[in-house]
């Protein structure tokens, strides 16, 4: 395929360029409200070419090489009307090597087998409860090079497994839901069915929460739109624009002391692991944030290009997208105590396990506003009861300069590694 595509490329005089080629090859396997559902492979390879004329930038791609020339005739169309952009894209170079293709047979009768078990196992404890599992194996072959002499390509696997329940209790509707990913076949099934059952025994108390600012835990499930406002706030091309929050705060205490955030792209257990970004730049570890004091922001080749630094390695790109800067897998690190200490030192707060939506959040300013989906009050010391019709308001920038403790315990799953986090002084509000 390569071949056939610099071949192209040469009849049409495209002189500056770079190509990706994706292959992925997902496995799924689903139960819905405790049964199978889907049994179905899919496969799909994607071709992305950005070209560089008369120094603005066109992009198109498809799904099929036998119509690349089209794609080279529209992307150059594109770049007619696209904006000023000249990079110098990368060269050849050494790239980290990495063991992220673990493939394993799939044994689909055997998990089809699995899931019935493990829903088996959870109707024998708790029958009010419907289950969805999703089994899922991907394996993707990324493809990427240029002009200017960069090559690379790498095949990693992903094995995905989510498990989830709702059930009408007495404490009211009930949502659980855990997960685990990693290039190697998840290996901690029983930890996660453990822990959701566990939550389900948990909210079958009922619990009282006052309104009022408070020490708030949250978990690791509980901060995925909290994360995204740093996400977008570190991200360059947003810098850029004057719309992030963190615009020339290099080397300013933006977050508690007690907070450092890495980009880890040589972490196994994630899935954001790769040598190469989306554009051709060696992976690296970085520090984000160090000790609270911001100490880069995540670029591509544009925005580097821009604020006159190095490329970070850290351009997101599918076969069908623009390269956009983002964490390749985002790591905040731990602490040194137990999350069961940072209860007992807690006299009255909320444990947030898991929130509803996005809420009405200005995520850009770090603004959030979200319903807790499933939470419980602490008091002395110990997790009592589910707390309902409970919301928790703040601003991510503000109320994480006040954190208590990071807990030593972990969640990893997808692209993020997040402890759980205590603050101080969050809005909670209950009716």
């Amino acid at each position: 395929m390569k071949r056939k595509i610099l071949d192209i490329l040469a009849k049409k005089h495209v002189n500056k360029y770079d190509v990706i080629i994706e292959r992925n090859n997902v496995y799924p396997i689903s139960f819905e409200q405790n049964e199978l559902k889907i049994l179905q492979n899919k496969n799909v390879t994607g071709i992305g070419l950005r070209i560089f004329e008369n120094s603005r930038v066109g992009y198109s791609y498809t799904n099929d090489v036998t119509t690349f020339e089209d794609v080279v005739d529209f992307a150059r169309e594109s770049a007619r009307y696209g904006k000023e952009l000249d990079l110098d894209l990368p060269e050849e170079s050494e790239l980290p090597s990495l063991s992220i293709y673990n493939d394993i047979l799939w044994d689909e009768r055997g998990w089809v087998n699995k899931g019935k078990e493990i829903i088996r196992k959870i109707e024998s404890i708790s029958r009010d409860v419907k289950i969805d599992i999703d089994f899922t194996k991907a394996i993707m072959d990324v493809e990427l090079f240029n002009s200017e002499g960069f090559y690379g390509r790498y095949k990693k696997t992903l094995y995905a497994f989510t498990i989830s329940g709702f059930a009408v209790l007495d404490s009211g509707f009930t949502f659980v839901f855990e997960v685990e990913s990693s290039t190697r076949l998840f290996s901690d099934i029983d930890r996660a069915i453990d822990e959701l059952l566990e939550k389900l025994d948990r909210a079958r108390r009922a619990s009282k929460i006052k309104s009022g600012n408070m020490p708030v835990i949250f978990a690791p499930l509980s901060m995925m739109s909290l994360i995204r406002s740093i996400s977008l706030g570190v991200d360059a091309v947003n810098v850029k624009r004057g719309i992030s929050p963190l615009k020339d705060r290099i080397g300013d205490k933006v977050l508690s002391e007690k907070i450092t955030i890495l980009d880890n792209p040589y972490d196994y257990d994630l899935t954001g692991v790769k040598p190469f970004d989306g554009e051709g730049v060696p992976t690296r570890i970085t520090k984000v944030i160090e000790n609270g004091v911001l100490k880069t922001y995540l670029h591509n080749l544009e925005t580097a290009r821009y604020f006159g630094v190095n490329p970070t390695g850290n351009s997101q790109r599918n076969y069908n997208t623009i390269p956009t800067p983002g964490f390749n897998s985002m790591v905040i690190a731990c602490g040194e105590r137990s999350l069961q200490d940072i209860i007992e030192d807690i006299d009255y707060g909320l444990l947030v396990e898991e929130v509803i939506g996005g809420g009405q959040s200005n995520l850009l300013r770090g603004d959030y506003s979200v319903n807790v989906g499933l939470g419980f009050l602490i008091e002395n010391g110990e997790v009592k009861g589910r707390v309902r019709d409970t919301m928790i308001s703040g601003n991510v920038y503000e109320d994480f300069n006040r954190v208590i403790e990071l807990s030593k315990e972990s969640r990893k799953f997808m692209h993020l590694e997040i402890p759980y986090i205590a603050v101080d002084g969050v809005s909670v509000t209950s009716k």
